[in-house]
């Protein structure tokens, strides 16, 4: 009875520091950089309404785009994190994204994306190419492409 008073402090302490799965997720995204992602997407649809718009006002452009935000996208993205990984392998992300490689992985990551869509968009292009060509070479018509 006497290790009651040390046992039941350590609990309280232990319970009050554990992180809810929904937490963790929130700590996951963060160190994975999620919301710089926020950033790039507001810049790239401010751009996109600046060409379809000319004439619309730099400053009112950027206030359209207030509702993207951190939590926003948090909140959409942490139900499918809670869906599809359990919170074992959160837990190895979180710690993973915590060392240098993960931070080196995170830090690449924007270059390595948009580097991959290119050769995607690229590959995809020289295939389609030479599907139209094949079924040209067999005589069919292709229109609309």
């Amino acid at each position: 009875m006497k290790t009651m008073p040390f046992i039941l402090p350590l609990i309280i302490i232990s319970t009050a520091f554990s992180q809810t799965k929904a937490e963790k997720i929130y700590k996951l995204l963060d160190l994975m950089g999620s919301d710089k992602s926020i950033t790039v997407m507001k810049t790239q649809m401010t751009e996109i309404l600046k060409n379809a718009a000319p004439s619309a006002p730099t400053a009112l452009l950027d206030t359209l785009f207030t509702r993207m935000n951190k939590e926003g996208l948090y909140s959409l993205t942490a139900k499918i994190y809670d869906k599809n990984l359990d919170e074992e392998t959160i837990d190895g992300l979180i710690a993973f994204y915590k060392t240098k490689a993960g931070k080196t992985f995170v830090s690449k990551m924007p270059v390595i994306m948009q580097e991959s869509m290119q050769a995607g968009a690229a590959w995809g292009q020289q295939i389609m190419l030479e599907a139209i060509q094949k079924l040209k070479e067999r005589g069919y018509e292709v229109q609309g492409i």
